[in-house]
């Protein structure tokens, strides 16, 4: 009797763990096999659109570029000879540039949210790109003592910073979001979509 204890007692273990295995088994095929959901679908599809530019903003423009040297720090409290240093190793110069600045949003960065209200995808704000510029040197005035191997990259920089801020006060970033929307409408699925705070 003690025998046939035991022996049930083995079979119904390895049945338990038989069932449980199969229970794993089927539980991780029906996970890898289940439909995904729909909105899990659009975020996978928004996100492979990447860095998505929508604006573009062209600048053309002229600006003179000045620089010069500072005199060295035991002249500097001589009266006057600041001034000198600075009229001796003045260089000055004439530049045209053409610059392009472009605004958008990297939806690579794109989630999804559970609100109140139901799955919503949430959008990074809209970013501008670094600008494009290129400088052609129209005149150049070198200094004295001094000639500013450097002046065309001064003259870079500076439409750089002119070509960022003119495109922030454009409402570049407004136009960026609304081409966003509009774009991401076009994909025939129904979804709600907001931007980051």
């Amino acid at each position: 009797m003690k025998d046939v204890k035991g022996h049930v007692k083995a079979r119904l273990i390895t049945g338990a763990f038989l069932v449980a295995v199969l229970a794993a088994v089927v539980g991780s095929w029906m996970a890898r096999h289940q439909p995904e959901r729909r909105e899990l679908v659009i975020l996978k599809e928004v996100q492979t659109l990447g860095e998505l530019r929508t604006v573009r903003h062209t600048y053309r423009d002229v600006l003179r570029c000045a620089t010069s040297r500072e005199p060295a720090d035991w002249a500097a409290p001589i009266p006057g000879a600041a001034g000198v240093v600075r009229t001796l190793t003045k260089n000055d110069a004439i530049v045209t540039y053409l610059a392009e600045v472009d605004a958008g949003v990297d939806l690579t960065r794109a989630k999804l949210v559970e609100e109140a209200s139901g799955p919503v995808i949430v959008l990074p704000r809209a970013q501008i790109y670094p600008p494009r510029v290129k400088v052609r040197i129209e005149w150049r005035n070198t200094g004295l003592f001094w000639r500013d191997e450097n002046l065309a990259a001064a003259a870079q920089r500076e439409a750089e910073a002119k070509v960022t801020n003119a495109a922030e006060g454009s409402r570049i970033i407004e136009r960026a979001e609304s081409e966003v929307r509009d774009r991401l409408s076009q994909l025939g699925q129904k979804f709600e979509l907001r931007f980051e705070s």
